[in-house]
């Protein structure tokens, strides 16, 4: 897959001022700044980009709330709405599923699952490793560089890799889950 076009972008929660008064709506609107230029307003098709977003999300019944009244989880959705407002053919994410409630994490794993069958790329930083066994087609470990990357499969039984980017031991009940979710 090539990547033509643009890439959203997803934070970690804490990068984001939540205590700026501005509502749901308009966070995601500020996805589309890039597009919109400096001194343009947003147009229909802006407006669309956004409550399809936050469709995609389930936020629209929160559209006109102020963001520093939302929860955990409902700020994480606020944060990958305002990269799929871009419409991007790429999402990046960082750590998407920190500190969220299983079913925020099994909304946003449908949708990320949904936009790769859209033949979108998503790329996502994560340590649930046993999630990303499960969730992702390919998978990359990481230790200061590229220890390996692969199919789930392909590394499951790769005990020494394991062992070796995350300093576990032969012993690690770690590796006993990835072997069982792959």
């Amino acid at each position: 897959m090539t990547i033509d076009g643009l890439a959203g972008y997803v934070p970690q929660r804490h990068e984001f001022a939540w205590d700026f008064p501005i509502s749901v709506e308009d966070v995601v609107m500020t996805g589309r700044a890039g597009r919109l230029g400096l001194f343009r307003r947003p147009g229909t098709a802006d407006w669309e980009a956004v409550d399809e977003a936050l469709e995609r999300v389930r936020m629209t019944d929160l559209r006109a709330r102020p963001v520093g009244q939302l929860s955990g989880g409902q700020r994480q959705r606020v944060l990958v709405a305002r990269a799929l407002a871009l419409r991007p053919t790429a999402l990046l994410l960082d750590e998407p599923f920190s500190g969220l409630d299983v079913p925020t994490q099994e909304l946003l794993s449908a949708l990320f699952t949904d936009l790769a069958r859209e033949d979108r790329a998503v790329l996502m930083t994560t340590h649930d490793l046993a999630g990303a066994m499960y969730g992702c087609d390919r998978i990359a470990l990481l230790n200061r560089t590229v220890v390996a990357v692969g199919t789930p499969a392909e590394l499951a039984d790769e005990d020494e890799l394991w062992m070796r980017t995350f300093g576990i031991s032969t012993n690690s009940p770690l590796l006993r889950v990835l072997r069982a979710v792959a």
